[in-house]
């Protein structure tokens, strides 16, 4: 059982790992074992002795593309397993917040948490560091894409916990990132895939600050929009995945969205649905892109599925 239980954890890491280069997170630190600083608050309910560590899957820090001046330092847990995810998740989901949430709070005062920062300092100017946690709970059971991530929303975590932000990412997830970003290698393989970096309030100021990258942002793990630009040395393509199913106001609303970013280098964009089909909605796309393109300048639209079945390749 406990070969199996290794076997299984293994399989998870493995898992992560080629899902964190997927998205540009390339070499991060794994299997790190940090200090615990509070050994009795954080004692497992059934450990006989007070916590003296906390391990950590993955760890990974970048300087934020999003926000001014900021290094996300990101404590990544793997949770893996053969199975499905439970019927009710409340109890599973409430005791690994908690492990990861503890994990965070002896972080903020570790040497990793300084070296991290130290490491960063002599290269970037940053100003703050964010302490971040991400949460891979995924399963061995392809078919399971149960929305784990919407059914424990609403769930509320002990008020002891001390936590900034943390990311939960779920086979549903992991999926739509996926199939992006192979769709998008698979349909522009002679284009570098770059994510868009969005600019707001929070990154604008920050004269560092690049409008696209290999390395995709932390805010980007649970957002249902992805923005890409596709680039080679002839024309750059700008490029949206939406987790949401193809209608006509969502088509509106990415256009929109795609108008306000995009005009200025480029007119060429392609948007991906997860239920695009080139049967069913070709005359709504003909409709509102043509409206689209009577109101700004003329934009070659190519609109996909990102999902690999054989329907999608009548959408060409």
């Amino acid at each position: 059982m406990g070969e199996e239980s290794k076997s299984i954890g293994e399989q998870g890491e493995l898992i992560v790992n080629n899902f964190l280069e997927l998205i540009g997170w390339n070499t991060p630190q794994s299997n790190i074992s940090i200090n615990c600083v509070y050994s009795i608050a954080h004692k497992s309910k059934t450990a006989k002795k007070e916590r003296s560590t906390h391990g950590i899957d993955f760890f990974y820090a970048n300087k934020s593309n999003l926000k001014i001046n900021t290094l996300d330092n990101i404590v990544i847990s793997v949770k893996f397993s053969a199975s499905e995810y439970p019927k009710y998740p409340s109890t599973k989901f409430k005791e690994y917040i908690s492990d990861l949430s503890q994990t965070l709070e002896c972080f903020i005062r570790s040497d990793l948490r300084i070296e991290s920062i130290m490491g960063f300092n002599e290269q970037r100017n940053i100003k703050k560091a964010d302490d971040l946690g991400v949460l891979f709970w995924i399963n061995n059971c392809n078919k399971s894409l149960q929305n784990i991530t919407k059914e424990v929303a609403t769930i509320e975590t002990p008020k002891d916990l001390k936590f900034s932000r943390i990311y939960l990412v779920d086979n549903s997830r992991m999926v739509f990132i996926h199939k992006t970003i192979t769709k998008m290698r698979s349909e522009y393989s002679n284009y570098l895939i770059n994510f868009h970096y969005n600019q707001s309030d929070a990154n604008f100021s920050d004269p560092e600050i690049i409008k696209y990258g290999t390395v995709m942002p932390v805010e980007y793990l649970t957002a249902d929009i992805l923005p890409f630009r596709l680039i080679n040395d002839k024309d750059t393509i700008f490029g949206i995945s939406t987790n949401d199913d193809f209608s006509e106001e969502n088509l509106n609303s990415l256009l929109a969205y795609a108008s306000d970013i995009s005009l200025d280098f480029t007119n060429q964009l392609i948007i991906l649905f997860p239920d695009y089909n080139k049967l069913s909605h070709n005359l709504i796309c003909e409709k509102i892109i043509g409206k689209f393109n009577r109101r700004t300048h003329k934009t070659i639209v190519k609109i996909l599925s990102f999902q690999s079945d054989f329907w999608s390749l009548g959408d060409e």
